[in-house]
């Protein structure tokens, strides 16, 4: 349900109003009109647009959005699942390209954390995020399985926090708004994007035969797409 603004939670306030139906061709043309960008490890910005249909783009591209910087159940999962997803077993179609919600200056970091072997860029300003309809809620997903998980969870976080910003003075400050912490709000959920371009592309245009065939979002901080699940979706060679 992508829609102008984060969802919201339920009436009961524990579950983010999200769905997997994947965004529509006019949300597609929105990102394109609108010039929602990404940004790279030096600062560049890059229209998002052009990482799915511009000259470079494979056909199929799947993104992989991620919470904030330090948040410990995405850096395990992208670093589990590139264990097995690697460049070599995907179709020579496909790739894989991981955008967080942090500043520009902590993506060397993240892609670190996560041995990533695909590109990572970060949208800092999470209207790629809002207009995909991933939620914006403080949920974890940790609890069912014990405050030990939690406290475990929330404790590497802290330590990574502490360690690994840059400018503790704007940390101080992004306490009273989450929404301006510089390693990303930690309330944004993230989730999953198959986009396609049927026809293939240059870039221009409206963005006609790019398709986004499948997605998940999360509705909690442990909620990305299994990996066996992914894989499956992207055909990766046993």
């Amino acid at each position: 349900m992508p829609t102008d603004k984060a969802p919201a939670c339920d009436p009961g306030g524990t579950t983010p109003v999200v769905d997997d139906e994947p965004p529509t061709q006019d949300v597609l043309k929105r990102i394109d009109t609108e010039g929602l960008s990404v940004v790279d490890r030096e600062g560049n910005s890059h229209p998002f647009k052009s990482l799915y249909a511009g000259p470079d783009a494979k056909p199929r591209t799947l993104f992989i959005f991620t919470r904030h910087a330090f948040c410990p159940p995405c850096q395990e999962y992208l670093k589990t699942l590139f264990t097995t997803v690697t460049p070599a077993k995907l179709p020579q179609d496909t790739t894989i390209i991981v955008i967080g919600c942090c500043n520009a200056e902590y993506i060397d970091t993240y892609a670190k954390l996560t041995h990533s072997p695909f590109p990572v860029f970060a949208d800092p300003t999470r209207r790629i995020h809002d207009a995909l309809g991933m939620a914006r809620a403080w949920l974890d997903g940790s609890t069912p399985r014990g405050y030990t998980h939690f406290a475990r969870v929330l404790a590497k976080s802290l330590y990574q926090i502490f360690t690994l910003s840059p400018d503790y003075r704007r940390l101080r400050a992004a306490a009273k708004d989450p929404a301006e912490t510089p390693h990303g709000d930690p309330r944004q959920q993230g989730g999953e994007f198959l986009f396609e371009n049927k026809r293939g592309g240059d870039g221009e245009g409206d963005g006609e035969g790019v398709v986004v065939s499948w997605c998940h979002r999360m509705k909690h901080s442990e909620d990305h797409t299994p990996h066996g699940e992914l894989a499956k979706v992207l055909g990766v060679k046993e």
